[in-house]
């Protein structure tokens, strides 16, 4: 059986026309392919870039892999995602109901993150809120939090 798309008894301006439309197509997504297809990425995502040196500086001393306050350690993206004793740190998209800017954000008096020495900055916190509202993403090819000594 002939495919409908070579059927002689088509006008040839029809048949002209589906080539046409079906070699656009293919021209089209060919040319949107990544040009660094099957190469490494080299460019950092947003997490290596702004997030991970916040965690490295001001969380890791009491959340890390000697010390895991609240059962909560974030130098592993398991870990991380997994949250603490109090559940989940983050709700993807949702900083106002993820408990990690309520911490850093002083929220409850009571409880502040980091408890003691420097508190993060401004920057820092929008960076961490627009981090979360664009869906917290920790990239899967980093299981252990960048810039970490080992």
């Amino acid at each position: 059986m002939t495919p409908v798309f070579f059927n002689r008894d088509w006008p040839s301006r029809q048949r002209w026309s589906l080539w046409a439309l079906a070699c656009s197509f293919s021209f089209y997504f060919t040319l949107n392919l990544p040009v660094t297809f099957g190469a490494e990425r080299t460019e950092k995502t947003v997490f290596e870039q702004k997030i991970a040196p916040i965690f490295v500086k001001h969380c890791v001393k009491c959340h890390g892999p000697e010390k895991q306050e609240s059962g909560f350690r974030l130098d592993r993206r398991d870990d991380f995602l997994n949250g603490g004793n109090n559940g989940p740190a983050v709700v993807p998209q949702h900083p106002e109901e993820s408990r990690l800017m309520h911490l850093v954000n002083g929220t409850d008096a009571d409880v502040v993150m980091p408890p003691d020495g420097n508190r993060l900055s401004d920057q820092h916190k929008a960076d961490l809120k627009q981090w979360i509202k664009q869906g917290a993403d920790w990239p899967e090819k980093l299981t252990v939090l960048p810039g970490l000594a080992k």
